[in-house]
This record gives structure tokens, C-alpha cells and sequence, in this order.
């Protein structure tokens, strides 16, 4: 994850330049804040990648995407920014 996009990890691919609806819980050590809204934003798939298929179970292989924000406002930008950070600084601890 970053200011301009994340990867995500699906069970189907979805087609480069689709643009799909976000809705992300940031999370700081897997915990919620109940104050918090979601993250909404559209983005628009950049990219896409088939990960190695299970050859055990013979199940698909899920399919990492690159999604690009294609809509923030400000104070998203900089609710990220702080999310990001506090993330940089509890992995620097």
C-alpha cells in the first residue's frame, strides 16, 4: 500500500483499466478504531499477476492486482499519509 495504490490478492483476475469501488479498514496491529470510517475510493486496475497455482488441491491460482487511486480528496490523502506512517514507525520498533 501506498499514497497512490495497493495490492491486492483476489481469487479472479480482473481486467486491466477496470475501475473498481474501495472500501478499506486501516488497521494498526490488526485493530480497528471504532472512530474511524472506511477508506472509500475508486481505482483502476494497473496491472495484474497469476501467483503459483496450488498443485495440491488443484484449486486456480489467486491473481495479485496493482489498483491505482483514481480518486482522493485531501483529507484521504492525508489520513493515509498518517496511516502509512504510523505503519513505517511500528516496523521501525
Amino acid at each position: 500500500m501506498s499514497e497512490g495504490g495497493i495490492s491486492a490478492l483476489l481469487s479472479d483476475p480482473i481486467a486491466d483499466g477496470t475501475q473498481v469501488e474501495l472500501s478499506l479498514i486501516l488497521t494498526q496491529d490488526g485493530i480497528e478504531d471504532p472512530r474511524e470510517e472506511p477508506f472509500e475510493t475508486k481505482a483502476s486496475v494497473m496491472w495484474s499477476a497469476a501467483m503459483e497455482q496450488d498443485a495440491a488441491g488443484g484449486k486456480s491460482a489467486p491473481v495479485m492486482h496493482g489498483l491505482r487511486f483514481a480518486t482522493v480528496s485531501t483529507d484521504q490523502r492525508q489520513r493515509l499519509a498518517r496511516f502509512l506512517a504510523a505503519i513505517a514507525d511500528s516496523e521501525r520498533s
